[in-house]
């Protein structure tokens, strides 16, 4: 047997660890040799080979716990990551979804209190507060929100102006297609 060992190829890493093995095991027997109870007799040769075993397997056990606790922290770290991405993303549509309602609401607000076929007389209240709810969730400095922006001023203006300086309703018009077509234009977007 072994015959069969020492024929057996060893690699340049298998000598190395051989080697390190062994100085480790003198090392520890010369320190318990000198400095504890084996050179007195207290402790056997076989208690000394058991110490050391239990010793490799404690420190086993905590390099395998160490590097375990590594990756499951790093695993969480990801899976945290990933739903914080999740959670935001899940905000940012909600945050979309209830900007579209509520602009979609007033704006159709603002048409219903212009028209000239449904409306008898202009509420100029109705269409200020109507604007200025819309204009609370649009962003100025995005083209396709100011778009819709400008349209609801347009409107409101021009609904003064009928409400307050008698301009023809007809004057509406215009004003109602432009804020149609930013509307549509804002929400077809990838806004």
């Amino acid at each position: 047997m072994d015959h069969a060992l020492a024929s057996s190829p060893r690699t340049d890493a298998d000598a190395r660890m051989l080697c390190v093995t062994c100085d480790a095991y003198r090392f520890i027997r010369y320190y318990f040799q000198t400095h504890l109870a084996l050179g007195v007799g207290l402790v056997s040769e076989q208690l000394f080979a058991a110490l050391i075993g239990f010793a490799g397997v404690v420190v086993g056990a905590l390099l395998v716990g160490i590097f375990q606790l590594r990756a499951i922290r790093s695993t969480v770290e990801a899976d945290f990551q990933k739903l914080m991405i999740e959670h935001r993303n899940s905000i940012l549509a909600n945050n979309l979804e209830r900007k579209k309602t509520v602009v979609v609401d007033r704006v159709a607000k603002v048409l219903e209190v212009t028209d000239l076929e449904v409306s008898s007389g202009i509420r100029f209240s109705v269409i200020v507060r109507a604007v200025n709810e819309a204009q609370l969730l649009l962003d100025p400095s995005r083209p396709m929100d100011a778009a819709v922006s400008n349209a609801l001023n347009g409107i409101a203006e021009a609904a003064r102006a009928v409400a307050q300086e008698g301009q023809p309703k007809e004057s509406l018009l215009g004003h109602q297609a432009r804020l149609v077509d930013a509307t549509q234009k804002l929400f077809n977007s990838d806004a």
